[in-house]
């Protein structure tokens, strides 16, 4: 209890010193120093994370935080803490220098994340999960983001993140939104062909729950995009399969995909479609995303939200 209490106590100390100096900074570089620190916020595009950066390390926030009284920073902060404490007391053992320098960069980063292997519903979801990791995000590291915490870490098939501002304050609609669209940009970037997708809610109004997952059966990922493409109408499909005729004569080797299976269907609905369930089910994840993305473009979807969740 008194490790806990000293850690507490550091904490409130950490937090004070970091935005007293985020303040300086402010001053001394006259508001500069919020732009540089833009790659660190969750967004799509750069002139977004720019617009949170700015909220974030803006003046007027930063001498908000910086004149919170003890008793304000505990209880903002209480989204976290006490998860993070008991992590670092059994992370560190009896090492209270690391203890502390954990602590100190829990509350001096821009979130907190809690991983876990969790991949249940968010009703289901457990802070206490055996094993959870409690981690500043993102880590000041050559790559720490969705894609090398999920599908691009080795054995990764499910897992749940906890996402959190350091600061323990809420999250808009706009930046839950923004975040939804970051963890997508980021993975797809980093791998367009893997089978995965994910689940992102508040699971409330200071903390947002996401859980990704890759597809364990290839023909389930396969059956959501059937069941997609089946909602086409007759010119839909056909702009489709005049697509899909084009990324494969073009994008890929001829002689490893069904292409003329295309080439010579009669252009009824029902042809075109069991063609491209064809194309699906013989082709590699490299086309079966291909073939997908153009059916979303044609139905102006910008998410694949007709994907069932994975619970396990």
């Amino acid at each position: 209890m008194a490790e806990y209490e000293e850690l507490e106590k550091y904490a409130v100390k950490a937090f004070k010193r970091h935005w007293s100096g985020a303040l300086k900074k402010l001053e001394r570089t006259n508001g500069s120093y919020a732009l540089k620190q833009y790659h660190y916020f969750e967004a799509d595009t750069e002139a977004r994370q720019l617009t949170l950066a700015e909220r974030f390390y803006g003046p007027s926030h930063a001498t908000k935080m910086a004149n919170l009284s003890d008793g304000s920073i505990l209880k903002r902060i209480s989204c976290y803490l006490p998860r993070a404490i008991e992590y670092a007391l059994q992370e560190y053992e009896d090492d209270f220098k690391e203890q502390k320098d954990f602590i100190k960069k829990i509350v001096s980063h821009e979130y907190v994340i809690f991983n876990s292997s969790q991949c249940q519903t968010v009703e289901e979801y457990d802070e206490n999960w055996e094993g959870l990791w409690v981690a500043p995000y993102p880590e000041r590291v050559a790559y720490d983001d969705w894609y090398e915490r999920s599908v691009g870490s080795s054995n990764f098939t499910g897992g749940t993140f906890l996402l959190m501002k350091s600061t323990g304050e809420t999250f808009s609609r706009t930046e839950v939104e923004w975040l939804r669209n970051s963890v997508v940009k980021n993975i797809d970037e980093n791998d367009p062909y893997s089978l995965w997708w994910f689940e992102c809610e508040p699971l409330e109004k200071n903390k947002i729950w996401i859980k990704i997952y890759e597809f364990l059966d290839r023909d389930y990922y396969i059956e959501d995009v059937s069941y997609l493409i089946a909602d086409l109408s007759k010119e839909q499909l056909r702009t489709l399969v005049d697509k899909t005729i084009g990324y494969l004569s073009e994008d890929v080797d001829e002689d490893s995909v069904p292409l003329l299976e295309l080439l010579k269907i009669p252009r009824t609905e029902k042809a075109m479609y069991n063609a491209i369930q064809s194309i699906l089910e013989k082709a590699d994840d490299m086309i079966v995303r291909a073939v997908e993305e153009m059916a979303c473009n044609v139905m102006g979807l910008k998410d694949r939200d007709y994907h069932r969740g994975q619970n396990w």
